[in-house]
């Protein structure tokens, strides 16, 4: 982790901090705190992120989901409470988003009905594949969960101004920057149409995006055609929560106009932009 701290008002000042995490860069921002204080919250914040890489990162071989995606399709099995959380909350956005968030994408593509054949037991707090070649993929979620997390540290810590970013797709803002109100955020990539406003004022909210930097990048499918979803565009959206603005922007980016009418209806007057 490396910092830069700047003093403003006496001892306290504004701490830039950033390092790898996630399987992308974390951009951290604190101010009105002193160069310690600072230091504190940013350490907080990356074991907290380094706790929820434990439960939920698939590639990792010592991660809760590595051996749940390894072993459930033999036999029921009992997870955390977190994961158990995650995953029934990761059901309920499918339903939401009119299946367009689909934490199975990644499995077995001659599967049809995957998210049917995921089985959880309310009560065991277990997890059942009834095929094998389900697995689960959390990508699309869990950098906003990550988000909600770390504004509890910042909300029992005091932190009333910050940002925290990580990988520009998925981004935290909190009270106001040094200089002005509310924090300044740039949309999308430089491939983008320049003659479109890229910019927004964030105060308080966290902004989530998903899409393609290329014309021919395939990183997204629709779950329900399994088709790539192609072409230089994006969808970010703002919302009050990290989670559900992970799914949405999801969602929205693979989705057809008329599914996305309909995934809208679901939810609370979310700010979308769509390039």
């Amino acid at each position: 982790m490396q910092n830069i701290f700047k003093q403003l008002h006496g001892e306290k000042g504004v701490l830039y901090s950033w390092y790898e995490a996630m399987h992308t860069r974390i951009d951290l921002i604190i101010c009105n705190k002193t160069k310690e204080e600072s230091i504190l919250i940013t350490q907080l914040i990356k074991k907290e992120i380094q706790r929820i890489e434990k439960v939920s990162n698939r590639f990792d071989e010592t991660s809760e989901l590595f051996n749940l995606n390894q072993t459930a399709h033999i036999k029921p099995v009992s997870v955390s409470d977190e994961l158990y959380s995650i995953l029934s909350d990761c059901c309920d956005l499918h339903v939401q988003t009119c299946q367009c968030f689909d934490i199975t994408i990644q499995s077995v593509p001659q599967l049809t009905n995957r998210m049917g054949k995921l089985i959880m037991d309310d009560i065991q707090k277990t997890v059942y594949f009834t095929r094998k070649g389900i697995s689960l993929d959390l990508c699309g979620y869990i950098k906003g969960y990550a988000l909600d997390c770390i504004r509890k540290i910042l909300e029992t810590n005091h932190i009333s101004d910050a940002l925290i970013n990580l990988g520009n797709s998925s981004i935290l803002a909190i009270g106001n920057q040094p200089l002005g109100q509310g924090w300044k955020i740039e949309l999308g990539s430089p491939n983008f149409n320049a003659t479109i406003d890229k910019s927004i004022i964030l105060k308080n909210e966290i902004l989530t995006t998903s899409g393609n930097k290329r014309a021919k990048q395939k990183h997204i499918k629709h779950p329900i055609t399994n088709q790539w979803i192609t072409g230089i565009r994006e969808v970010s959206v703002v919302t009050s929560t990290g989670k559900e603005g992970e799914a949405l922007s999801t969602a929205l980016f693979v989705a057809t106009e008329q599914e996305r009418l309909k995934i809208l209806a679901n939810f609370s007057f979310p700010y979308f932009i769509v390039k």
